[in-house]
This record gives structure tokens, C-alpha cells and sequence, in this order.
């Protein structure tokens, strides 16, 4: 429910979903997105905006399963796994749901 929330361009969170608490998880969307503007072709358009700029037109959101996964295996198999998706609402016609690297979102320990 809470994916078809979000693929359906509907924003903002919802009392009935779960949202996963993860720390410093606004940075972290920050250097994704930093990393999507630079590497991929999709996002080549919005090179000249800044990635806050490009938060008006995506969605992150926490999940307690692994829903790729789960859609790739026709919803036979739920693998119970902390994942991030972003839905992407940048162009008109199509919405994308693009599953997100958690490296991203893992804190290292400075020396």
C-alpha cells in the first residue's frame, strides 16, 4: 500500500505507514541525489539544478522488505530487508521507482 502510495505521485507521510527511522537519512538523500545528477543519464537534464533543487521532484522512502525483490519473484517471496526506494516524478509521463544502494545511507566511523 505505502508503494502505491508513493508511485501514484501522492507526497507527504502518512500516520497508517511504517517509516523506518534512519540517522542522518536527509544528508544521505542529498549525496544520492548528488550522485544521480552526475551519473545518470536520466537525470542529465537536471545537472544545472542543485540536488535541494531536486528534492521537489522525488520521493524517498524506507521500507522493512526488499520490494524489488519481492516484484521481481511475482510476490512470492518476501526477503525482510531495510531498503530505500526513490520514486522519481521528473518527467510527467512516467514515474520511476528506482531502488537505492544502502551503502548510501550507512554512517562510517571517522578516524
Amino acid at each position: 500500500l505505502k508503494v502505491d502510495y508513493y508511485y501514484s505521485n501522492l507526497k507527504g507521510q502518512k500516520p497508517l505507514f511504517n517509516y523506518i527511522e534512519i540517522p542522518n537519512f536527509n544528508n544521505s538523500r542529498i549525496n544520492v541525489l548528488n550522485e544521480f545528477i552526475v551519473n545518470d543519464s536520466n537525470f542529465e537534464k537536471y545537472r544545472t539544478l542543485s540536488a535541494k533543487q531536486l528534492l521537489k521532484n522525488v520521493e524517498f522512502i524506507t521500507l522493512k522488505y526488499d520490494i524489488m525483490t519481492l516484484i521481481q519473484n511475482n510476490y512470492e517471496y518476501e526477503l525482510e530487508k531495510l531498503s530505500v526506494v526513490m520514486f522519481d516524478y521528473t518527467d510527467i509521463h512516467v514515474n520511476r521507482m528506482i531502488d537505492i544502494d544502502m551503502n548510501y545511507f550507512i554512517e562510517t566511523e571517522k578516524n
